[in-house]
C-alpha cells in the first residue's frame, strides 16, 4: 500500500542516535523494509547538509507526489554539530523536513528518545513520531513516556520476526505510521 495521499510529507527523514558507524549498521535494513512496505523510494542523505541537496529533496518530493513518497535516511545523529551551520536538527527544522525517529530498545534506558524528541521539537522539525527498533513493546510504558510513539519494528526485519505477535506489532506500527503521516500532512 502506497502513502501517495501523504506524499506532501516527502521526503520523510528517518533518523536515529549514535555514531555514524552504529547508524550505518543499524538503519539501512529497517529503512529499506519500511520504505518497501510503504511503497516509497529510499535515499540516503549526505553526512554534511548541503542546502542545494535539501532543496533538491523538496523539489523531487513535489515532482513525485503522484508516484508516492520517499524515505531519506540520515546517516548521522541529528544532534551532530556541523561546523559553521549548527546541528543536523537545525538544518532539518530550517527546511521543514519531517522526521521519523527509529530508536533501538536499548536507548530507552538512556533517555535518548526524550532527548531527541526535545531537540527536534526545539529546532522546529515536523516530527511524525518515534518507532522502537527491537525489544519487547510495552505499550502502557510508552504511553506514560508522553512521547509520540508509533510502535515497534522487529530489529532483524519482518521475515525474522520471532513470533506472530512480532509481525502483528509491525503491521500495527505501519498502520499507526500511515495515520501519523496523514495527520501531519493535514496539519501542514
Amino acid at each position: 500500500m502506497s502513502l501517495s495521499p501523504f506524499s506532501s510529507l516527502s521526503p520523510l527523514v528517518l533518523a536515529t542516535c549514535g555514531t555514524p558507524e552504529a547508524i550505518a549498521e543499524r538503519l539501512p535494513g529497517p529503512a529499506a523494509e519500511l520504505a518497501g512496505r510503504l511503497g516509497w523510494s529510499l535515499q540516503t542523505l549526505d553526512a554534511e547538509p548541503d542546502p542545494q541537496r535539501l532543496q533538491s529533496l523538496q523539489d523531487r518530493a513535489v515532482a513525485s507526489a503522484a508516484a508516492g513518497g520517499s524515505l531519506a535516511l540520515l546517516p548521522v545523529d541529528p544532534g551532530l554539530w556541523i561546523p559553521a551551520q549548527g546541528t543536523w536538527a537545525a538544518a532539518l527544522g530550517a527546511w521543514r523536513l519531517p522526521a521519523l525517529l527509529l530508536l533501538p530498545a536499548a536507548e530507552l534506558r538512556r533517555g535518548s528518545p526524550a532527548a531527541l524528541v526535545a531537540l527536534l521539537r526545539q529546532e522546529g522539525v515536523p516530527l511524525v513520531g518515534v518507532i522502537q527498533l527491537g525489544g519487547d513493546w510495552a505499550a502502557e510504558e510508552r504511553r506514560r513516556d508522553g512521547l509520540p510513539w508509533i510502535g515497534c519494528w522487529p530489529e532483524h526485519g519482518l521475515d525474522a520476526a520471532a513470533s506472530e505477535d512480532g509481525a502483528e506489532q509491525a503491521e500495527a506500527t505501519l498502520r499507526c505510521l500511515r495515520r501519523a503521516c496523514q495527520g501531519l500532512a493535514g496539519g501542514q
